[in-house]
């Protein structure tokens, strides 16, 4: 059954939680995650390893933006290209060249033609020999405590490194992979509207909004382990719930004018609706230093730097596991006065 409302959506992430099957997209062998106890954990361990150091992330963020001035950057892989610069070294802090060459080539040459550019007969060519390699690379490797990086959150919870060098990989592609392609849209959203249109809106806010507006997680899976009412159907053990998270921020029913930017919502309790990173025990760990890294990037497009957005006639967006912009070019400036 698909849940499209925001209420009903809220009932089966917040009432319904305990009537089905417990899952973690950031931490799962195959189609099965791991113990709830260890995602609690791997969790918790996550969340205080991407808070670590954040106060030095927005000289990154300005120092990346600072070596894309005046390239053409393309749509559907620039996004993740620029998170995985920023989050690098809590993916792969300290570890030999190899491994950052080998996360680096995961982004490249899986997540970007696979999950955003929907390439053809892709289907993770790639993951299975840069598995493989990891593992020959994690030979010996010891998890250090507090873990220092993903690889050590992964070793955290599983018990083999085929096991650990699935769960790292999957680690990536849910911070990389949902982050790039908010960043790309929070990227035409400043070039069509940026944050000076919008005086006295916190650049936080506005942030929200474009997430708000398109949802890049856009929808979750949950299995109902016990019968149950939600949204007004009865459902039974067995059945699979879809939960329609783009849909359910556009509900006219929480959100006044939902289809319009609107970022002044948010400082009017808008927040309390909006479903973007999920909801409860089993929302997104990481949404925080998304939240964090999207307005470490826009702060500097507002005041030293500008971007412009040139779609590609004829390309639309796609809606599936995320929600993917439009194909085109950005162009990222200085602002007068801000030097060479």
């Amino acid at each position: 059954m698909i849940l499209a409302s925001e209420e009903s959506v809220r009932d089966a992430l917040i009432d319904s939680a305990s009537k089905t099957a417990f899952d973690s997209g950031f931490f799962r062998i195959g189609q099965r995650s791991l113990p709830q106890a260890a995602v609690r954990s791997a969790s918790a361990e996550l969340r205080r390893l991407l808070h670590e150091s954040s106060s030095e992330r927005p000289h990154l963020a300005r120092s990346i933006l600072s070596r894309k001035v005046g390239m053409r950057l393309p749509s559907r892989g620039i996004g993740q290209t620029l998170v995985f610069e920023y989050f690098r070294r809590q993916i792969c802090r300290g570890r030999s060249r190899s491994i950052g060459d080998l996360a680096h080539a995961y982004v490249q040459q899986s997540i970007i033609p696979d999950d955003v550019q929907h390439r053809p007969r892709s289907h993770y060519r790639h993951l299975v020999p840069l598995r493989r390699a990891l593992e020959k690379e994690l030979i010996g490797t010891e998890m250090s405590t507090p873990c220092r990086d993903y690889l050590d959150i992964a070793l955290s919870v599983t018990e083999t490194l085929e096991e650990a060098a699935e769960v790292f990989f999957r680690l990536v592609l849910s911070t990389v992979g949902f982050t790039g392609s908010a960043m790309e849209w929070l990227l035409m959203d400043q070039s069509d509207r940026g944050v000076a249109r919008f005086p006295g809106v916190p650049v936080r806010d506005y942030v929200r909004e474009s997430l708000r507006l398109r949802t890049p997680a856009c929808r979750l899976s949950r299995d109902v382990t016990k019968g149950m009412t939600v949204g007004g159907v009865r459902v039974e053990q067995g059945d699979e719930l879809l939960l329609n998270l783009f849909a359910a921020n556009r509900d006219p029913k929480a959100f006044h004018l939902p289809d319009d930017f609107r970022p002044s919502r948010f400082g009017e309790g808008a927040g309390k609706r909006d479903l973007t990173f999920g909801l409860g025990t089993r929302s997104c760990p990481a949404q925080r230093a998304a939240l964090d890294c999207l307005q470490d990037f826009l702060i500097p497009l507002t005041a030293d730097f500008e971007v412009s957005w040139r779609p590609r006639r004829g390309s639309k967006m796609i809606v599936g596991t995320l929600a993917i912009p439009p194909k085109g070019t950005f162009v990222i400036r200085r602002t007068a006065g801000h030097g060479v």
